[in-house]
């Protein structure tokens, strides 16, 4: 699996982050490599993987703020 960028930045980012890029960044890879049937379904449920883990991560960030404001 390719190394994402977001892995070498100095920002802070939580595992979620980490996640969504390397989902990416693997959906970039095998989009590039030699088509085949398995390839387009390999792509298909790591993007189904990526739209679910960016659903979660965006329900946990108001809830987080939340929380850490304590309203």
């Amino acid at each position: 699996m390719a190394s994402p960028s977001i892995a070498t930045s100095t920002t802070q980012h939580n595992d979620g982050d980490y996640i969504l890029a390397a989902l990416s960044a693997e959906i970039q890879h095998l989009r590039s490599s030699e088509p085949s049937k398995f390839v387009g379904e390999e792509i298909k449920a790591l993007a189904r993987c990526h739209d679910v883990a960016s659903q979660i991560r965006r329900a946990k960030k108001p809830a987080a703020a939340y929380n850490e404001h304590g309203y």
